[in-house]
């Protein structure tokens, strides 16, 4: 969750801020794949840290994974192991208790979710290749027949006062809306349906534009049959043309240096601050994947802070690094086990993950 908890955190670093050199201790999980856990001191205490590090010539690819099957609906990551058949994954996406992810989310092609505020992102393809490129912020503008253009304001979201927002069946069955807006359904870019009941269905051969307010107004416009278009951007040209994209942030390493974005990028404080258990991923210059999870918030892990979350993986040899979701939502599971100890005691459903599949 983006939001909570909300803590006060006291950290009284320890003299040591070695970090711990690789276990010897190394599994292989395919050609070009290993998983090793460590245990690290950065200042604050002893770190259980688990890492996944993927060659850019193993027998694997990384794309990130719906929370259940093909929707952001939540999902335990053993769950979304079973259900998408890949190797490993571990927790991606900020979100809210409401059906939202918060940042940017594509999936092979497919948007599923959207955020304005400019935020780092891991961008895989076209091909193999993933880049992690911050300052990846969403657009959305609708065209219809007469010209006139309105800006989406959501993508998979609930729906609040004057938004537009744009519904794929990635969301669900129906837009779970109320009857206080207007809805059209388009397929093959012409209206099919137009509705101000709510909670209208949602398929794979068409999209649903849900308004409320000045945005209901907007597409008061509309008639059966009419021409509408959808343009996605995402600031950025080689995450427009990306397999898929997925958004958290902050930024933490640029150019094999600690570089941490917390205030650039708006991360809500409960995030920026303190130690917790912490999830990202790092690319090293040659091509190389690191996914790190850090345990937390128990007597045998501290957690990291962000900048600690940095220096550990330029410790690892990271050219660029970001932060994922945390705290209770931090896990890494590697076939059917889970490889850390999530601090709620129990896996916490999640509505994305990043996972780790065989070519």
């Amino acid at each position: 969750m983006i939001k909570n908890p909300t803590r006060l955190v006291l950290d009284i670093p320890k003299k040591s801020t070695q970090v711990a050199q690789p276990s010897s201790n190394v599994l292989q999980l395919g050609k070009g794949l290993t998983y090793r856990q460590e245990t690290t001191d950065l200042g604050g205490g002893d770190v259980n840290a688990y890492v996944l590090e993927m060659q850019p010539d193993s027998a694997f690819k990384l794309d990130f994974i719906p929370g259940y099957g093909h929707m952001i609906q939540k999902g335990t990551l053993t769950n979304i192991i079973k259900r998408s058949g890949a190797v490993a994954a571990v927790n991606a996406s900020y979100f809210d208790g409401a059906v939202w992810v918060i940042g940017n989310l594509v999936v092979d092609k497919k948007i599923l979710g959207a955020e304005p505020t400019p935020r780092t992102a891991l961008i895989l393809g076209p091909g193999d290749k993933a880049q992690i490129i911050p300052q990846i912020s969403y657009k959305g503008i609708v065209t219809i027949g007469n010209g006139n253009q309105a800006e989406i304001t959501g993508v998979n979201r609930m729906r609040l006062t004057d938004d537009l927002i744009y519904f794929n069946d990635g969301y669900d069955t129906d837009t779970e809306t109320n009857a206080y807006g207007l809805e059209v359904k388009v397929r093959n870019g012409k209206v099919v349906d137009i509705s101000a009941k709510g909670d209208m269905a949602l398929d794979s051969n068409s999209y649903v534009l849900s308004g409320n307010g000045q945005a209901a107004g907007f597409l008061k416009n509309l008639k059966l049959g009419d021409v509408v278009k959808v343009d996605h951007y995402l600031n950025n040209s080689i995450a427009e043309q990306a397999d898929s994209v997925g958004s958290a942030g902050p930024l933490l390493v640029n150019n094999g240096r600690v570089q941490v974005e917390s205030e650039a990028e708006g991360i809500a404080s409960d995030i920026a601050y303190g130690r917790a258990p912490r999830t990202g991923v790092g690319i090293k210059k040659d091509g190389t994947v690191l996914i790190v999870v850090a345990d937390g918030r128990s007597s045998d892990s501290v957690g990291m802070t962000l900048t600690e979350l940095a220096r550990y993986f330029v410790g690892l040899g990271a050219y660029t690094a970001m932060n994922f979701d945390g705290g209770g939502s931090s896990e890494m599971v590697i076939g059917s086990d889970i490889m850390n100890a999530p601090s709620d005691g129990d896996e916490r459903p999640i509505r994305a993950a990043l996972g780790i599949f065989r070519k």
